[in-house]
């Protein structure tokens, strides 16, 4: 008699699902990808001063000592997430792209004694805030307004691809964009993906667009056949008290 050890087969494809954030740092990150921009929460840091800034033993000495409570805050608070999950998701009728995350975030909150809420309109506003920088780092939105288009006939504005994709990128260099990477399309078959990555933007600043792929009608400094956007306004509904 002899003993050997068992062998196990190496197992078959698996599936993994894991959801981590992911930290980018930088002076001055650019995100101009729609789904992206609402999946950010931006944070501002200021420089330390010399005086407060900290070596590795220093940071770890710290951690050490903030430990025991940091591990007795953690598991007090998970209680308190397991019992009230069920009842604070059920309140929380509009949610973000990170919908998951935020109900989470909601209950958390709370459970650290906030008011209910405020972590919802914190995540919302940070969402805001990306919004607005990728709007600031873009020349698209600049670009619209100078259009006018509120004042052209049928308050819409035709431009071809190709016709758009030079404009814009003698507008982004003559106003001191960044023109590298994808900031803007590098080519005109590259127009409407580059729109398709501005939805969100658009939308904040109330324009829409549609793409005709083969423009049929006479107009003037459209070639027949090529493909065309059209930019309008939203329609935006007028409220009681603005009428009043």
């Amino acid at each position: 008699m002899f003993s050997n050890r068992k062998h196990y087969e190496n197992l078959e494809e698996v599936m993994i699902k894991i959801l981590r954030k992911i930290v980018v740092n930088g002076i001055s990150p650019n995100f101009d990808r729609d789904d992206l921009i609402q999946r950010t929460i931006v944070y501002h840091t200021t420089i330390p001063s010399e005086e407060d800034r900290l070596t590795d033993e220093d940071v770890e000495e710290k951690f050490r000592t903030l430990l025991p409570d940091l591990l007795g805050q953690i598991f007090f608070t998970l209680q308190k997430v397991l019992n009230t999950y069920d009842s604070v998701k059920g309140e929380i009728k509009s949610k973000s792209r990170m919908a998951s995350f935020l109900v989470y975030g909601e209950v958390i909150s709370r459970s650290l004694g906030n008011e209910p809420n405020d972590y919802v309109k914190w995540l919302n506003s940070k969402t805001e805030t990306a919004i607005t920088e990728a709007n600031e780092t873009s020349p698209l939105i600049p670009y619209l307004n100078i259009q006018n288009i509120d004042d052209k006939k049928d308050k819409k504005w035709l431009i071809q691809f190709q016709d758009f994709q030079h404009k814009l990128k003698v507008f982004a260099e003559s106003n001191n964009y960044d023109t590298t990477g994808k900031s803007l399309p590098k080519y005109p078959k590259n127009v409407r993906t580059f729109l398709q990555r501005h939805a969100t933007i658009l939308e904040q600043n109330n324009y829409k667009y549609e793409i005709i792929d083969k423009y049929t009608e006479n107009t003037e400094g459209i070639t027949k056949n090529s493909t065309v956007i059209v930019f309008f306004r939203k329609i935006i509904q007028a409220t009681l008290g603005d009428k009043q």
